[in-house]
């Protein structure tokens, strides 16, 4: 009995020094918090003792992602709910992708706005390849263009997926009665690399030779384990297939055959690069850093009218098939703990500097392939 009474003891004093411990530690997490609430008053953001608007603790990771958490919370994100130490750090992204939104073609807006007729309303549509963010340009310009309305038809009239060689053969749906010459494309491309690790979730009409060790993706060139797999056999590079062709298409789409995804890519917006009509091309990242200035750059091109309403941001999933990420997530991507490179080898990185068009990456102000 005397033996049981003691242990008795022991629990209730444990139990007791657990209960201060906690006490402790919620003392040290609220006095934390003003020194962040600080940080946060400087920006003009909502602050105070009930917010449950910002991170509920003192991190000083969140002191240099200060322009990354303005832009979630004027989205409406509830950003207590933010690991700030997932988020990328503003100044890598100016220094990969610039202080503000890169548009090619705005040299073309005003021959654009000379050749619609007068009775026409200026129209942008979107195209792309898959996963380029096409999705979210079409939601950024139907909660932001109050002249668009809620039947935003925001397809280019031949299919925004389709090889810009289809403009004047092709109709999408069969039924459209919109002139491919009074629409503005607006045509969204996306870091190769991340553009690339984005196939890797879903692939849509795009099939290359895949490994089955899904961690080599996206394979450029199969190292020596793969080339013990059968489907390997002869082949020097992951050989890519991109299939188009749907019902509802009027003329016949070929099968294209390339020698990798990154050859897709150049060669996709290699083509847009040499039109000679107008047409924008729009980078994905700086409809995430740079929203509000992107939508004022197209608005001058064409002549709309934005919305009075404070900008907004899709904070959710763009588009409701294949595994799209929210508003926040695709934040994170741009962050430490996503390694754009992961998944390839030095043999695919050494193939992507030759298969990706340098000029291209340059025009779009995309990094350079790195080199080892």
């Amino acid at each position: 009995m005397q033996r049981l009474a003691n242990k008795s003891r022991m629990y209730v004093a444990l139990i007791a020094l657990c209960f201060l411990a906690c006490l402790q530690w919620k003392r040290l997490c609220l006095a934390g918090r003003s020194g962040f609430f600080a940080e946060v008053k400087s920006l003009g953001l909502p602050y105070g003792e009930k917010d449950s608007s910002v991170p509920a603790y003192h991190d000083k990771a969140c002191l240099d992602k200060k322009k990354i958490l303005e832009i979630l919370l004027n989205g409406g994100k509830n950003i207590s709910q933010i690991d700030c130490a997932l988020l990328p750090v503003w100044q890598n992204i100016v220094e990969n992708y610039g202080d503000g939104p890169v548009v090619h073609g705005l040299d073309t807006c005003e021959a654009y706005r000379e050749s619609i007729s007068n009775n026409s309303h200026p129209m942008l549509r979107v195209a792309g390849l898959f996963n380029s963010g096409t999705n979210a340009m079409a939601a950024l310009l139907e909660l932001n263009v109050e002249e668009l309305g809620g039947n935003f038809q925001h397809e280019v009239p031949w299919g925004k997926h389709l090889p810009v060689r289809f403009r004047k053969t092709n109709k999408f749906p069969p039924r459209s009665k919109v002139d491919y010459r009074q629409v503005m494309p607006v045509v969204m491309v996306r870091e190769p690399f991340r553009w690339m690790k984005s196939m890797c979730k879903r692939s849509y009409g795009v099939e290359w030779i895949k490994p089955n060790n899904f961690s080599h993706c996206p394979i450029l060139i199969p190292n020596a384990h793969d080339k013990l797999k059968p489907r390997f056999r002869g082949k020097k590079t992951a050989e890519t297939k991109v299939g188009l062709n749907q019902v509802t298409n009027t003329v016949p789409i070929p099968v294209e055959h390339y020698d990798s995804l990154a050859s897709v890519w150049t060669t996709f917006y290699q083509d847009w690069n040499d039109v000679d009509f107008p047409h924008l091309v729009v980078r994905f990242e700086d409809i995430l850093f740079h929203g509000p200035r992107l939508l004022e750059i197209l608005n001058d091109c064409i002549g709309m009218n934005a919305t009075q309403k404070p900008f907004r941001h899709k904070m959710t999933q763009a588009k409701k098939h294949g595994r799209s990420s929210d508003f926040a997530t695709a934040l994170a991507q741009y962050g430490p703990g996503f390694q754009k490179l992961r998944g390839l080898t030095q043999d695919d990185i050494n193939f992507a500097r030759v298969a990706l068009n340098s000029s291209l990456l340059e025009t779009f102000h995309y990094p350079a392939v790195p080199l080892f």
